[in-house]
């Protein structure tokens, strides 16, 4: 989101963090996709949508009333131990959303033990600028496509111009060389206007991503 803010100032925009990421829940994942799994998830709080179905709403709407400042040290010391204990394959940096804490995960990224893959999961509601700066560190990019083209979007998470950002930095990520892993929530009552054409498009436009069509929608 280009908000304007300068969190560095202090300042907070329509997400509500601030400019160090915090964490309210982490453990290794071993369901994950086989690309993923087993791995040490890393959830921060705070979004840049407002989803009515979010199941981590309190971390999402009041993102500095819930967790513990992400420590790049903290974080080694347990990768390095999830490492030698599970054998994860990698760091997988979750949400709300973790790319409006790019800072902060770079910063904690350069002490993970070498080897570890990083994967960010992400909406996939962010600039090019932002993309540019993954590319330095990231791995995977887990990438949510949520609705389709139509107002879905703006009616259920806040958003306006979902469907032409979010495939445009689809399109954007894989061009970079990115490994993408696209998932879809089912949802009731939106097959044709947000499952149908979201799948279409990535068969069409992302042939070399991971597709993975989840049906835990509570």
């Amino acid at each position: 989101m280009r908000c304007g803010v300068d969190r560095l100032a202090g300042e907070r925009g329509p997400c509500g963090v601030g400019r160090q990421a915090r964490v309210y829940n982490a453990f290794v994942h071993l369901g994950e996709e086989p690309e993923l799994s087993p791995c040490l998830a890393v959830f921060l709080t705070g979004c840049n949508f407002r989803c009515e179905f979010c199941s981590d709403g309190p971390y999402v709407d009041r993102p500095l009333d819930h967790g513990v400042p992400l420590s790049a040290t903290a974080l080694a010391d347990r990768a390095r131990h999830a490492l030698a204990e599970h054998g994860i394959r990698g760091v997988e940096f979750v949400g709300g959303v973790p790319d409006i804490h790019l800072l902060s995960v770079a910063e904690a990224c350069e002490r993970l033990p070498s080897g570890l893959e990083i994967a960010l999961n992400t909406n996939g509601w962010f600039t090019p600028e932002a993309l540019d700066v993954m590319t330095c560190w990231v791995d995977i990019l887990v990438v949510d496509l949520k609705f389709g083209p139509g107002a879905c979007g703006s009616e259920l998470a806040q958003v306006k111009g979902y469907w032409p950002t979010v495939t445009r930095n689809l399109a954007l990520a894989s061009a970079a060389g990115f490994r993408l892993i696209v998932r879809h929530l089912l949802m009731p009552g939106h097959l044709e206007c947000c499952t149908r054409p979201a799948l279409t498009w990535v068969s069409r436009h992302l042939p070399d991503a991971r597709p993975n069509v989840m049906t835990g929608y509570r």
